[in-house]
């Protein structure tokens, strides 16, 4: 280790997408590093050149990441990685510590380094606007001993761990219940407004009180101290991370400090996706999207007998089977971690009366909540606690002003309706026109045509998804 420490150090002259070491002092030819125990903590930075000047933007235009990831070296030391993401939610990595424990010290000791090195690298201070924080104490302290340096204005909660926790919390809970509570927990992440989030914490809070079982869990103190505010694509990395470079397995120091290595590299060079300035849809959506079209699922209204609407703009609807709505159990059950019978039995007790779900019922449900769960997919078909219209949303495809009404619009920049508007404009998901369209055609298509266009943006997304080897 001593010697790997020795050899990859940081020097000005290291080679911009060859990874370095960094965090230590040389003492007599040596790298003044303890190994845990008695020896001191084990602290070590690993990054590129490259990575650095990743960051190297407009503040506003990123969240910065502080989170470890564990069962990748066989001394269970955590591996912390830090990194932004940009408006398309694609993660880009910055720097990695291996470390022998993970507490505040540390992660001071780490935020501390980061400073430095980038400063070295760069030319001048690191500023952070937004960064993201879960439930542990020592990466938030860590933040917040340097948030006036760094220009740290709003710490955010991962929506991924605030779930995760209550999962935990609702263990031996019935669907029901666990339905009840993940409805109002979504409501308040999908809110537009700190007011508009305010009054679904307060009918939260009058639900979950009139729960016996909810109260015993202390539910309506849980969430005092804070909110869900988006998700953390630092998880999908995470994930990335230990399918690709380690296959689930633990290694040694030395291993782990040169896969570490190797991936500061890839995603230096082909793995390293551009920095994304306008939202796009995820691949999950657009394939989502494609399935909705296929089984008639989203319609384009026509203006005829509304009103006039400015052009570039389209009126998209939601179409909501009703078995979707019986059978939105069946969907969630395993995100509820409820028994197939306990969703079977739920589905029963709020099925409408004289329905019978058939073969082609059952494939409708499963296209209406195809790579969605039912909490996310309501939002499609609701503004600010609003409900579709009967004409459904205004969609705008000009580019440089994409959007829809919808909630999910709203929280994610993209949804299935401007997805299917985009198809309909014959555009690809930045609004600028096929390639393969002559400009002189700017016709509708009708719905069949529509399906077969949405696969330019399918395959736009799928390149992209195979350069940065990750799902987005």
């Amino acid at each position: 280790m001593a010697s790997l420490l020795m050899e990859k150090r940081f020097t000005f002259d290291v080679e911009e997408t060859k990874y370095f070491t960094f965090g230590y002092d040389i003492d007599n030819g040596y790298p003044h590093v303890g190994y845990g125990g008695e020896s001191g903590p084990f602290m070590v930075g690993v990054t590129t050149k490259m990575l650095l000047h990743k960051m190297n933007r407009d503040p506003s235009t990123f969240i910065f990441h502080w989170d470890a990831t564990y069962k990748i070296s066989s001394k269970a030391f955590p591996v912390l990685i830090c990194g932004i993401s940009d408006v398309a939610r694609q993660f880009h990595p910055v720097a990695f510590f291996l470390l022998s424990k993970e507490s505040q010290n540390e992660n001071t000791w780490a935020m501390n380094e980061l400073q430095m090195i980038y400063d070295a690298v760069v030319g001048w201070p690191m500023k952070i606007k937004y960064t993201m924080a879960d439930a542990a104490q020592a990466p938030l302290l860590s933040i917040q001993a340097f948030a006036d340096e760094l220009g740290v204005e709003k710490i955010l909660m991962c929506f991924y761990h605030c779930v995760a926790n209550v999962k935990k919390r609702l263990a031996g809970a019935s669907i029901t219940m666990k339905g009840l509570v993940y409805r109002h927990l979504y409501n308040m992440h999908y809110s537009r407004s700190e007011a508009e989030m305010r009054h679904h914490w307060a009918v939260a809070q009058d639900a979950w009180s009139r729960d016996a079982v909810l109260v015993q869990k202390g539910f309506v103190d849980y969430f005092s101290s804070g909110f869900a505010t988006t998700n953390n694509p630092y998880e999908t990395f995470n994930k990335h991370f230990k399918d690709v470079y380690t296959s689930r397995n633990v290694h040694g120091l030395c291993a782990t400090l040169n896969i570490i290595g190797e991936v500061a590299e890839e995603y230096s060079t082909f793995k390293s996706p551009p920095f994304a300035l306008q939202a796009s849809p995820s691949y999950k959506l657009v394939r989502r999207s494609h399935r909705l079209m296929a089984f008639g699922l989203l319609e384009e209204v026509s203006t005829d007998e509304r009103f006039e609407i400015p052009a570039g703009e389209v009126l998209v609807k939601s179409i909501v089977p009703t078995t979707a709505i019986t059978s939105a159990y069946t969907f969630e059950y395993g995100f509820m971690e409820a028994s197939r019978e306990e969703a079977e039995a739920a589905i029963r007790a709020e099925a409408i009366p004289g329905s019978v779900e058939s073969a082609q019922d059952v494939e409708i449900a499963n296209a209406y909540y195809y790579n969605s769960t039912t909490n996310n997919t309501r939002r499609e078909v609701v503004c600010s606690g609003n409900h579709q219209p009967w004409y459904g949303w205004r969609v705008c495809t000009t580019p440089g002003i994409l959007r829809c009404e919808c909630n999910y619009f709203y929280k994610h920049g993209h949804c299935c309706h401007l997805v299917f508007a985009l198809s309909l404009k014959k555009r690809i998901c930045t609004g600028i026109l096929c390639l393969e369209a002559p400009l002189s055609e700017r016709r509708r298509v009708d719905n069949q045509q529509a399906c077969a266009l949405v696969g330019a943006i399918e395959a736009e997304l799928v390149a992209r998804w195979l350069c940065s080897s990750m799902i987005v």
